[in-house]
């Protein structure tokens, strides 16, 4: 089950991954078409912030990450529990 998750989870990163470098392609191509009718400093984040681009309060987002740590380790004893019992039947 375990490694079920850990193959989920790393298809969805690879996948994730995929996508963004799309959306940087999109973005670059759309920078050089209308780079020309821009004034000087035009970005290429100025057309669009992708979402890892973006400012994450660092607080905010370590106590996301250690709530879905928690809930992951309890997701996993319970299996563990079950698994147990079922191993004694």
């Amino acid at each position: 089950m375990r490694q079920f998750s850990n193959i989920c989870q790393g298809y969805f990163k690879k996948k994730q991954f995929r996508q963004n470098e799309s959306l940087m392609l999109v973005r670059k191509i759309m920078y050089a078409c209308l780079l020309p009718y821009q004034k000087k400093g035009f970005k290429e984040q100025d057309l669009f912030l992708l979402d890892f681009e973006k400012e994450l309060d660092p607080l905010v987002d370590l106590e996301e990450e250690i709530s879905e740590v928690e809930e992951q380790k309890a997701y996993w004893e319970k299996v563990d529990r079950q698994r147990e019992l079922n191993n004694k039947r």
